[in-house]
């Protein structure tokens, strides 16, 4: 499942847990097709996407997080990345002389699947 991937990245890089802010349904469409004639068709294949917020990262923190992604969660494609200032972040390491250096990004990640559906496909044409 999606939270048991993230929690695992999280461990693997070695984020904190309050880092993950929360997992949301973003959607969950039928994707379709045109057949020889140019008529719209409906498949069985369906594209579900999900929306991941990690809070108070840096970048270096979100390419490590990046990286092991598209090394465990093979199911999962990122497709957007949304990044806003955490303008009260402050790094973890309190020995950073570079005030600079503090500032950390709320993270927005879209992540999409592709799976086929248990019905078989219909046509939409009457």
């Amino acid at each position: 499942d999606l939270l048991a991937q993230v929690n695992s990245i999280m461990t693997d890089c070695g984020l904190p847990a309050r880092t993950l802010a929360g997992i949301s349904g973003e959607s969950d469409t039928a994707l379709t097709s045109r057949d020889s004639t140019g008529d719209p068709f409906v498949r069985s294949l369906r594209k579900q996407s999900m929306s991941i917020t990690l809070n108070d990262i840096s970048p270096v923190e979100l390419a490590t997080f990046l990286t092991k992604w598209n090394t465990k969660a093979d199911l999962w494609m990122v497709e957007r990345i949304e990044m806003t200032h955490a303008k009260s972040g402050l790094a973890r390491n309190a020995n950073t002389a570079n005030p600079a250096d503090n500032q950390n990004y709320h993270i927005r990640l879209v992540v999409s699947a592709l799976y086929h559906d248990q019905l078989s496909p219909e046509s939409t044409r009457n």
